[in-house]
């Protein structure tokens, strides 16, 4: 009786070590600099280890408590997401949400102390989540971002016009300026004539990440709304992907803003109009031949260190990171209750065993005591083999629920007809 208690109680602690171990925290160590490490074969010019960035840096706003607009529901929490990703990409990150988004706190960090904060060896990255307003019409179209007192009826007094946007990014000193925003009514002002070099380019690496580029990726073009998908926006959703390590078509370890634009243009178009039966086409501008650069986190040689390591860390990721869903957290809480369970039954079952072989061996048991331990012990394992079964249910739901979207990889700045018509050309 005593080895089928004992066998009981030690497939109950392995249960719940098993459970224990299933998750674990990515940790980053302090960063000051972007190096690329050329893999074999895809060295594009480059002959060792490059460092390509001194310093990151990021601003992402984020307003859902408008004044004067209608009350959104995601912009913040997308961009808290993204902030958790860029510093895991090694970016210092300012974070201006919802009443501290006004219109002079914005242009004094985008216009004023960035222009002198950022080095020339230097990238920054602006994200952008709440109301967009369009106006005019083809070449006389702007786009304005609109702050946490915008008025949609003056956009130019109570906005930030494109046209303002890309004055104070040509001011920048930094070499790489990536603008990405995911706005209700993203019809802004850019162009996408401009392309970028050729990644059959002689040295393509070695160019890309010396010239110095302006890139801007908005979620959609005038007169779209942009869609949610599982809680958050569809289109930061497939940029988190991008950047995640997905977008690394040629599996090089770098992730180009082109390659960027490849993966979520066609995405949040394709799923747009799959699930919601609605229009949403992102759109790219840029100015200048050079690439914004992010390190393939699945695949990068080297991550975003002061200096190479003696042994090279690779992190192998099997999906891009998502933010859990409801679904998920009580499925995984329900595996915590349910080896809880089970440890608690084996306990149990323990104990009656061993008032058993009390009354067995000297009639010196507790039998009331016995009976006691027998139902807690049942009663433990029917629950906790319950909430095991009903944990792994809900993360099936949660895992089949996700949507499979085909990645294509199209042409990109084809059509030359966006009314995106301010962003090229006017630095």
């Amino acid at each position: 009786m005593m080895r089928t208690s004992q066998g009981w109680l030690g497939v109950a602690l392995a249960s719940l070590l098993l459970f224990a171990g299933v998750s674990r925290q990515q940790v980053w160590a302090e960063q000051r600099g972007v190096y690329v490490t050329p893999l074999p074969g895809k060295e594009g010019g480059l002959i060792s280890e490059t460092k390509v960035y001194d310093h990151s840096y990021a601003v992402v706003i984020g307003i859902d408590a408008y004044q004067k607009l209608p009350q959104l529901t995601g912009a913040v929490r997308d961009a808290r997401t993204v902030k958790k990703a860029l510093e895991e990409q090694g970016f210092t990150v300012t974070e201006v949400i919802d009443s501290a988004a006004t219109r002079q706190a914005i242009a004094e960090l985008l216009g004023d102390k960035l222009r002198y904060g950022a080095g020339p060896e230097d990238r920054v990255l602006v994200f952008f989540a709440g109301h967009g307003v369009s106006t005019g019409t083809g070449d006389t179209a702007m786009g304005y971002l609109m702050p946490v007192e915008g008025v949609r009826e003056a956009p130019v007094s109570t906005g930030i016009s494109m046209m303002e946007l890309q004055n104070w990014f040509a001011g920048y000193q930094a070499k790489h300026v990536m603008f990405v925003a995911d706005a209700c009514y993203s019809g802004l002002a850019l162009s996408t004539r401009a392309t970028g070099l050729s990644p059959q380019t002689m040295d393509y690496l070695k160019k890309v990440t010396k010239k110095k580029v302006r890139v801007a990726l908005v979620a959609g073009g005038a007169g779209e709304e942009v869609n949610e998908l599982h809680g958050q926006g569809l289109f930061t959703s497939f940029f988190l992907e991008a950047i995640g390590g997905v977008a690394d078509a040629d599996k090089n370890g770098v992730i180009t803003s082109d390659e960027i634009a490849a993966y979520v243009k066609p995405n949040v178009a394709q799923t747009a109009m799959q699930l919601y039966q609605t229009d949403q086409n992102p759109q790219i501008g840029r100015r200048g031949e050079g690439e914004f650069i992010f390190l393939n986190p699945m695949g990068a040689r080297h991550a975003f260190f002061s200096k190479p390591l003696e042994q090279p860390r690779v992190e192998q990721i099997s999906e891009p990171k998502r933010e859990m869903t409801a679904l998920a957290k009580g499925g995984w809480t329900l595996l915590g209750i349910g080896a809880a369970g089970i440890v608690t039954g084996g306990v149990m079952y323990k104990f009656t065993q061993d008032e058993i072989d009390k009354q067995s061996s000297s009639f010196s048991g507790d039998h009331a005591a016995a009976e006691i331990y027998s139902a807690v012990s049942y009663t433990s394992f029917a629950i906790g083999g319950a909430a095991l079964a009903t944990g792994a249910i809900l993360l099936i739901v949660d895992s089949v629920q996700r949507p499979k979207v085909a990645v294509f990889t199209p042409l990109l700045g084809s059509d030359g007809k966006s009314v995106m018509a301010w962003w090229g050309g006017r630095w």
